[in-house]
């Protein structure tokens, strides 16, 4: 190593020695000067001893209290409308025709005097009369026995079951002494079917009424 380069090394030790000492002196005059809390707080009161302003607590929200539920009402032979319901279930909207020409549809207003709307019904049906003629017969029934009575009848129609009659007792005033002496056959206010007279070509036990 030449002198030039030993001088320029011992120049630069010297100088960064220098920086060390001045900051060391500096430090040593601010730590001198600097304040402890307790006299910063004395010196500074109003910043010191300020009460913090307090956050407002947000007011909850009140949840919405539900409405109370409605307990369902019982089960009706009628739908919400007072439309009449056949034993299935289904609402009768019109006409049902389980078989052709066997179907039941709303009692019209004419009836409505001896019957209610919203549970009875009125039924067509074909029958065979005592010469084997095929005939159109009518009754009025409770709405939930409208199907069975639909398949009874169309069952007697299949066996050639032979019937006077088939008609409404308003033909009678509903007086079902006068239906039975003219040989009517008819549903009556009991829901009961009164088979009278007929000349059964089956038994009547090998008919279904389901």
């Amino acid at each position: 190593m030449n002198n030039f380069d030993r001088d320029k090394i011992i120049k630069a030790l010297v100088t960064i020695f220098g920086i060390i000492l001045l900051v060391t002196v500096a430090a040593k005059i601010l730590f001198k000067t600097g304040d402890t809390l307790d006299v910063y707080a004395e010196n500074n009161p109003e910043v010191a001893y300020a009460t913090p302003i307090p956050t407002e607590t947000p007011t909850p929200t009140p949840e919405p209290t539900p409405e109370p539920t409605k307990a369902p009402e019982p089960s009706k032979a009628t739908n919400s409308n007072g439309t009449p319901l056949l034993s299935n279930g289904a609402t009768i909207e019109g006409r049902f025709e389980p078989h052709d020409g066997f179907y039941c549809e709303l009692i019209s207003s004419k009836f409505t005097d001896h019957y209610d709307p919203d549970h009875y019904m009125f039924l067509h049906v074909y029958y065979y009369d005592f010469d084997q003629n095929v005939k159109d017969g009518e009754l009025i029934c409770e709405a939930t026995e409208a199907e069975r009575f639909l398949n009874t009848f169309y069952a007697f129609y299949e066996a050639n079951y032979s019937i006077k009659k088939i008609s409404l007792l308003s033909s009678y005033d509903y007086d079902e002494e006068a239906a039975i002496a003219d040989g009517d056959t008819y549903i009556n206010n009991e829901g009961e079917l009164v088979l009278n007279p007929t000349v059964p070509s089956v038994s009547s036990s090998d008919l279904t009424a389901d």
